[in-house]
């Protein structure tokens, strides 16, 4: 049978299987010598606790491993044009099955041999480098072996003196695989050693190691795939279990890297190896203990994209960075033109542990961010049959923002300072300014490398538009709604008496919640949105003479903060946002010109100037606009004087204001004038 007959995903997993480049299983006289014991007691204390997590985590990174003399010159060499000219396009399969395939593998390898003489390169200087690194992994074996309880000869791991020198650039990548398969079951143990001088971010060249996944877990789910992106840091050592599928990721950078294996075929060692004893990863399981911010709160993302192709980047930026990603979920509403947008977002989301769904809908069918963000939250976080959240808290965000490491823990830290003084509360603020100007330079795998700009960073106190430093800008613009503002505060002012309690020394007090950054419990969106808690989610309440398209407020853009403010702080929510000037959590693209925006579906041929004959044009978004406005009006001042009926957003109702503190409370807290 030709094998290239067969499809295309059966081809691939063949050529997997048969992968094993002449790396036969050394005999027990082969590999590293007797005296290899003696040397492991070189090994530092840090180079041994590090191999000693292998059997437990199944994998163990080790920073500056060569001595600096072995890996400078190693480096030197590695920079040779003569080393580059050695290598040969990397391959997948054996015999006849062998190609060249760059949707699967494009890098260039060359292998090299220790103690042999019999490397490819006739270079001394070249072969005395690889004797040294050698010497060095030869340690490495040994302490591999003790972790692993491997005592006697017969069971101990053994290389066959042979490295893969690997190259990397311009976009290569390998997809994901194994080292170890059902025709090479001895090869157990894979070590790397990088050498990639300056390596940034945006290099990318990352070994994705995906760890076991199991089942059977509570409530029957199965758990979601976890992963560890590793960076190819100069002069780091990676030691992985070789049955563990692994990825590099596309490179854009000289990804230099050596690679030995380790073999056995004694049944009990390749027991001991593939034993799955589960897979924790390191950085979760480190620091547990200072992290018990909240447990394990899981958190669940809403974000409203329209047009917007820093949408995935944002995403990705919002993934890579969480310590916890596993506890996060993300609902994404794509608001896209059908046939010129199909190129918007040319970087796909990643794989991993953090759950991303998504829904998409016709860009010219769009009504503004407060429309798409009640359905976010009404058709992917509400999507039990009780309508109960999906997520112990939720975190609503706009589509073009850049976050810090460890974002989520912050997060929480600052959000169990604020629940410390008052159970119900909100962390929202404006975030500060980025550009482009903080990005380093364009790289792989989803955007380019971001570089926080300097702070302060805050306090970003919101308040009333108008003073004397807004130009002659009022609070109230020419459509009557009320306009809001950030205004960085340095240095930030000491805490003080807010909303009838003590700050806290890590936040302070907001009159005004942020539409694209708001975070909570979970059940504030009932009360932001006007969605009842019981029931169907899906149906809206039942109004007389009101228009059931009020109930997004289509169209709606200046009025949205106040008014979602306005619902939950008299409903007993109190807002607040970071103190500390050094601290960030994430950054906003405020500059709109690279995008679309959706005003402009309000073009002259979709624009009704508003006559009070709402027959004419019931489905103009400037139309809906205007009524949304005038339920806005309603709801903070109690105009009558507008053009849509308000049996639902009268006090108490639930597009309306709460009663445990009045609106006329709200007005003289918030500085909103009178009108």
């Amino acid at each position: 049978m030709n094998p290239a007959s067969l499809p295309s995903n059966v081809q691939l997993q063949i050529l997997q299987l048969l992968n094993a480049t002449s790396n036969r299983t050394p005999s027990a006289a082969a590999g590293p010598s007797s005296t290899v014991n003696a040397v492991s007691d070189a090994l530092s204390d840090r180079v041994l606790n590090s191999l000693k997590s292998v059997p437990s985590n199944g994998y163990a990174v080790i920073d500056s491993f060569l001595p600096s003399n072995v890996s400078t010159r190693a480096s030197s060499l590695l920079s040779k044009p003569s080393v580059k000219d050695s290598l040969r396009p990397a391959q997948i399969g054996t015999g006849s099955l062998k190609i060249r395939d760059e949707t699967v593998r494009s890098d260039y390898i060359r292998f090299v041999h220790s103690k042999t003489g019999d490397s490819q390169d006739t270079d001394g200087e070249f072969q005395k480098v690889v004797d040294l690194i050698s010497e060095e992994l030869d340690k490495v074996i040994a302490g591999v072996n003790s972790a692993f309880g491997l005592h006697e000869r017969d069971t101990k791991l053994r290389s066959n003196n042979t490295l893969q020198l690997g190259f990397y650039s311009n976009g290569a990548k390998y997809r994901k695989h194994r080292d170890s398969s059902a025709f090479m079951p001895g090869r157990l143990i894979t070590l790397i050693i990088y050498f990639v001088q300056d390596w940034k971010e945006s290099d990318g060249g990352h070994l994705r190691l995906h760890f076991p996944t199991s089942s059977g877990s509570s409530g029957g789910d199965i758990q979601q795939p976890s992963y560890k992106d590793i960076s190819p840091l100069f002069n780091r050592l990676l030691v992985f279990k070789s049955h563990y599928e692994h990825e590099v990721l596309p490179t854009f950078c000289d990804r230099f890297a050596l690679t030995m294996w380790l073999y056995s075929e004694t049944p009990s060692t390749v027991a001991a190896i593939c034993r799955q004893v589960g897979a924790p990863l390191q950085d979760e399981e480190e620091g547990n203990k200072d992290d018990n911010a909240d447990e394990k709160s899981t958190i669940f993302v809403s974000i409203a994209s329209y047009r917007d192709p820093d949408t995935n980047p944002t995403i990705q930026s919002l993934i890579s960075t969480a310590k916890y990603p596993s506890r996060i979920k993300i609902g994404v509403l794509y608001q896209d033109h059908p046939t010129q947008d199909i190129d918007l977002h040319p970087f796909p989301l990643p794989d991993g542990p953090t759950q991303v769904i998504s829904k998409t809908i016709d860009s010219r069918t769009a009504c503004g961010p407060y429309t798409a963000r009640r359905e976010i939250a009404k058709s992917l976080h509400l999507q039990t049959k009780q309508g109960q959240p999906t997520a112990d808290y939720f975190l609503q965000l706009d589509s073009h923002l850049r976050f810090t490491q460890d974002w989520d823990v912050n997060l929480l830290k600052l959000m169990k300072d604020a629940e410390g003084v008052h159970l119900k509360s909100v962390l929202s603020f404006y975030p500060p300014p980025f550009g482009d100007g903080d990005f380093d330079r364009v790289g792989g795998g989803g955007g380019n490398e971001f570089v926080a700009p300097p702070g302060p960073y805050n306090p970003i106190l919101m308040q009333v538009l108008g003073g004397t430093d807004d130009d002659g800008a009022t609070a109230i613009d020419k459509d009557g709604m009320i306009r809001v503002k950030g205004r960085l505060v340095f240095p930030p002012p000491a805490p003080a008496i807010f909303d009838g309690v003590m700050e806290p020394k890590s936040i302070v007090g907001q009159k005004f919640v942020a539409g694209g950054f708001l975070f909570g419990k979970s059940d504030v969106v009932y009360d932001l949105f006007g969605i009842p808690k019981d029931g169907e989610v899906t149906a809206e309440p039942a109004t007389t003479g009101s228009n059931s398209k009020d109930f997004d407020l289509r169209g709606l853009f200046f009025g949205e903060e106040v008014l979602c403010t306005a619902r939950i702080w008299t409903r007993g929510w109190k807002v607040w946002g970071p103190r500390d000037p050094e601290m960030s959590i994430c950054f906003h693209r405020w500059d709109r010109t690279y995008r679309r925006t959706f005003w402009e579906n309000m073009t002259n041929d979709r624009k009704l100037e508003v006559t009070g004959k709402e027959e004419e044009k019931e489905d103009s978004l400037a139309l809906l606009k205007k009524r949304s406005q005038d339920c806005v009006k309603f709801v903070i001042s109690g105009a009558t004087d507008v053009h849509c009926k308000f049996q639902e957003w009268e006090r108490g109702s639930l597009n309306g204001v709460g009663l445990e503190r009045s609106v006329e409370e709200f007005l003289e807290f918030t500085g909103i004038p009178k009108v």
